[in-house]
């Protein structure tokens, strides 16, 4: 089923960034692995290790290919923007991702030492919890740690 951690059966939450302190949503985009830039900067390795394979660089005797991939994630990294960056993380007890939904930032929660009963998502996120809907009454899912929560 979808939107559910497969081992433990626990449904995934999900939770908008405004619910949550700012020093938190700061600690995971600044600490998380940003997963667009990974993505990018394998992009960039593959490329080079093409143009080594296509013998590009075979008449270079001064050629390094750890050197020149450092350059050119070095420059790539003066030119690479990421208007909605997801950032992967494990902080607190609570393993997660952020995620883009109309341009608003939320917070999964995959993995937590905390749970709530929660409304389902809408169609969007089939099967995920609210955690911003909940409910007594509702599903159990992943939630993150209290004290991230504003008042």
């Amino acid at each position: 089923m979808t939107n559910m951690n497969p081992e433990t059966g626990i449904r995934y939450g999900i939770v908008a960034a405004n619910s949550l302190h700012g020093d938190v949503i700061c600690e995971l985009q600044a600490n998380g692995k940003d997963l667009h830039w990974e993505e990018f900067s394998k992009e960039i390795e593959r490329s080079l290790r093409a143009e080594v394979d296509y013998g590009d660089h075979d008449d270079d005797p001064d050629f390094d290919f750890d050197e020149d991939l450092d350059f050119r994630m070095e420059n790539a990294a003066d030119h690479f923007y990421d208007d909605e960056p997801v950032h992967e993380f494990d902080y607190q007890g609570v393993k997660g991702r952020t995620t883009w939904l109309g341009g608003a930032l939320l917070v999964w929660v995959f993995e937590s030492k905390w749970t709530t009963n929660a409304r389902l998502c809408s169609p969007c996120v089939p099967n995920c919890c609210d955690l911003d809907s909940p409910d007594p009454d509702g599903y159990e899912g992943y939630d993150v740690n209290p004290e991230w929560r504003t008042k």
